[in-house]
């Protein structure tokens, strides 16, 4: 450098940014070697994150299936109650499905989950997720595959008041 001043003020602050492990060169968004990598939300984290914020369907759970209220399964936030059962909490649900295939029931606290038909045959869950960083108001997926007919969602035993539902059949309205 042919400036003694300008050498004195670029050599400290070139060397702090080198022991500081900076890149000077990449810039936030840069896309340089430093930056973070870019993350696409969740579509469907993101969507059920809207149907939660956009709807409040209150319902209490019954204690058997024959007073289950029917949950609204058109991308509605079901807000449900669940009533003392002896020393935990817990009760039934009624889902119509009117979509043979795979449902998604989504969960805002993680309390236990069976799905039984209409028969009392309890269906078993192909798979369920408990992670869910683009809508952190979702505690629990469950993905069960359903035939066409009533099915009853016993939730519980539990020591939570409330949980809300979020019901997905693979429709978009």
């Amino acid at each position: 450098m042919n400036n003694p001043i300008l050498a004195q003020v670029a050599a400290p602050a070139l060397a702090a940014g080198v022991l500081a492990g900076c890149n000077l060169l990449a810039m936030p968004g840069s896309g340089g070697p430093n930056a973070a990598p870019t993350r696409t939300p969740d579509a469907f984290q993101v969507d059920v994150c809207a149907d939660l914020a956009a709807s409040n369907v209150p319902a209490t759970a019954a204690a058997a299936t024959s007073s289950a209220p029917a949950l609204d399964t058109r991308h509605k936030r079901n807000r449900i109650t669940l009533p003392a059962s002896g020393s935990a909490r817990a009760g039934y649900v009624k889902l119509n499905s009117d979509k043979a295939g795979d449902w998604q029931i989504l969960l805002t606290r993680d309390v236990p989950l069976k799905v039984g038909d209409a028969g009392g045959t309890w269906v078993p869950p192909a798979a369920s997720r408990s992670a869910f960083p683009d809508c952190p108001d979702i505690a629990a997926q469950y993905t069960v595959n359903l035939k066409l007919g009533t099915y009853y969602l016993y939730l519980g035993p539990t020591s939570e008041t409330e949980v809300s539902i979020v019901t997905e059949n693979g429709e978009e309205e």
